[in-house]
């Protein structure tokens, strides 16, 4: 059964989606001893968005962009910092991170795609699947090769309408927003923070101070 405070989220929806696709004209060869063609900066094409409101609340926000072959698509529900109060502070962030957990396969089965599937399932595709917090919105995005667009697409759909949301997802997803994550799969935004931590200074003239660097529990 689908979460009633995740379903009534889903009703201020925007879904954005980026395509671009490779297009690259090849000029004929200059003829034997004539003098070199002048190369001419390229210039991409400006790229125009289209926005359509459905009759639920939905709304598509698309934007073509031939500059490389890669297809972007996000997730916005329109959750902010507002909405959260002294009694809730950080439940935006464990919504996302408990949904991410495990998505079940079929409407109504117990079986799920846990979130080391989805990212599997995802790079199968070229891309990456995730979730992040910002100031006003809550969002849920996919990335990949433009010609896995349907594919990456279903999978991110399959995210929002099937989410397991057990206790055991949001118990885990507590303990991740708390602690932090601490799995192999977090390897690189921890690497990335001890490198700043050691090649930065503050205004001080100290070292910043790597994320991973506080006391464990």
């Amino acid at each position: 059964m689908r979460n009633p405070v995740f379903t009534a989220l889903l009703a201020g929806t925007t879904l954005v989606s980026t395509h671009m696709s490779t297009h690259i004209a090849h000029a004929a060869p200059a003829a034997k001893g004539a003098p070199a063609a002048k190369a001419v900066p390229y210039a991409a094409p400006k790229a125009t968005s289209q926005r359509e409101v459905f009759a639920n609340g939905i709304t598509l926000v698309t934007r073509p962009d031939r500059t490389s072959p890669r297809v972007a698509f996000s997730i916005q529900v329109r959750a902010g910092a507002a909405d959260e109060t002294p009694e809730n502070a950080g439940w935006r962030r464990l919504l996302a991170e408990a949904v991410l957990r495990a998505v079940r396969q079929n409407a109504g089965s117990d079986a799920v795609w846990t979130r080391a599937h989805l990212q599997s399932r995802a790079e199968s595709l070229g891309g990456r699947i995730g979730a992040s917090v910002g100031d006003d919105m809550i969002e849920f995005w996919a990335t990949g090769d433009s010609t896995a667009a349907p594919q990456l697409l279903d999978l991110l759909l399959a995210l929002l309408s099937r989410p397991r949301l057990s206790e055991d997802d949001v118990q885990a997803a507590r303990e991740t927003v708390q602690f932090g994550d601490e799995s192999t799969s977090n390897i690189a935004s921890r690497a990335t923070s001890f490198l700043r931590g050691q090649l930065y200074r503050d205004g001080r003239g100290r070292r910043t101070r790597a994320r991973d660097a506080r006391p464990r529990r």
